[in-house]
């Protein structure tokens, strides 16, 4: 019995020693996986450390594009507001412009309607004038043509011959027909030359108004007013003019009657140079206002073809004058 405590003691003390020798060597493994389990612990922080912050880089990335697309959508907002604005100004504005140039263009048009009208009374009180001028020197001529025609038979009894006497009185009674022919068709021709300068004017008005230079224009226009009235003053002193014959002998009576013969023709030929002054100065207008610029472009109220007969007028006088005077 003995002998088996001892034994048991043995083992028992066997049993404790191993187990002092066994706890240090177990000791450091637990060191060990504690350490490494702290490094993976600390490793898994810092990676949701890092994850966590790439998360709110990533949220802040999408929070500042958001703000950017927002603040883009706003100032596009911005500027089509600005330029709705500026749109509707700009129509206001241009609404107005038209406003305003239809109504200088009324404006315009009734002093231009004006104008005509002035100058259309004006012509017409200055042909009226002519005419009624004419026609006094006329009636003036007629009396005195009646009492000459008594004197020029008295002057007549000189020569012997009645063939002679009658066709004396009868070159006569031609010249002074003759003369009223002339003054009637000299008169008309300036009427013409007056309506042809009237369309001109007409025409240069509306030029103006469009904002053409037309001040060459109206520079031969008054030239060519001014040579009418010239003209005009020349026929009515032809008028008045009566051709008397001077009878000295009825061997001189031929070279008496073509003297007188000859002082008409040179007085119409002085008459119509006048004529053919105007008429030069009419085409320079014409040919002046031709000039300008698509002036066939701008309507007029009123369009003939007398301005297109303007050579005609003039030829057509050149022609029946010296027809007329040499068949005399």
């Amino acid at each position: 019995m003995k002998h088996k405590k001892t034994f048991k003691k043995l083992v028992v003390l066997f049993i404790f020693s191993c187990t002092l020798i066994a706890i240090p060597k177990t000791a450091p493994a637990e060191e060990i996986n504690a350490e490494a389990l702290q490094n993976k612990i600390q490793i898994e922080r810092r990676e949701n450390i890092q994850t966590q912050q790439q998360l709110l880089q990533e949220q802040k990335i999408k929070a500042q594009e958001i703000l950017r697309r927002r603040q883009l959508e706003t100032k596009k907002e911005e500027v089509k507001n600005a330029l709705e604005e500026r749109k509707e100004k700009t129509k206001a504005t241009m609404e107005a412009k038209r406003e305003n140039i239809k109504t200088l263009q009324v404006e315009k048009f009734k002093q231009y309607k004006q104008r005509i009208e002035q100058a259309k009374e004006k012509r017409k009180e200055q042909r009226e004038a002519f005419e009624a001028k004419v026609q006094e020197k006329k009636e003036e001529v007629k009396k005195k043509i009646e009492e000459r025609k008594i004197e020029l038979k008295e002057r007549l009894q000189k020569i012997k011959s009645d063939k002679k006497q009658k066709a004396v009185e009868r070159i006569a009674n031609n010249i002074q027909k003759l003369n009223e022919n002339r003054v009637n068709h000299y008169s008309n021709v300036l009427a013409q030359m007056e309506k042809i300068l009237g369309k001109i004017t007409t025409r240069a008005n509306k030029a103006e108004e469009n904002g053409r230079d037309v001040s060459a224009v109206r520079t031969a226009i008054t030239s060519a007013t001014e040579a009418i009235a010239t003209s005009r003053t020349a026929v009515a002193t032809q008028a008045s003019k009566i051709y008397d014959m001077t009878i000295n002998t009825e061997e001189a009576l031929k070279n008496d009657v073509g003297e007188t013969r000859k002082e008409l023709l040179n007085d119409l030929k002085a008459v119509h140079q006048t004529i053919k002054t105007a008429h030069d100065a009419v085409r320079n207008a014409a040919t002046t206002l031709a000039k300008i610029p698509k002036i066939n472009e701008y309507e007029v109220e009123e369009e003939n073809d007398e301005a297109t007969n303007n050579d005609t007028v003039a030829t057509s006088t050149d022609e029946t004058t010296s027809t007329n005077t040499s068949n005399q």
